[in-house]
């Protein structure tokens, strides 16, 4: 009975880093920032400005 709530309690550590802030946030703030420079760098490549598709990187988070 107790195995199941230590093991809950390890993994609920595991998502957390040492400062307390959530892995996975983190994790997604730094996907989205890495979405966004690519997105910069393809409209450098592309010369135009603004979006070509009908959708941003951004939604696909959402």
């Amino acid at each position: 009975m107790w195995r199941p709530c230590l093991n809950r309690s390890i993994n609920e550590w595991r998502n957390y880093n040492i400062d307390g802030t959530a892995r996975r946030m983190q994790q997604q703030s730094t996907q989205t920032e890495n979405l966004m420079k690519e997105e910069k760098a393809q409209m450098k490549k592309s010369g135009g400005s603004g979006q070509s598709g009908g959708t941003t990187k951004e939604d696909d988070f959402q």
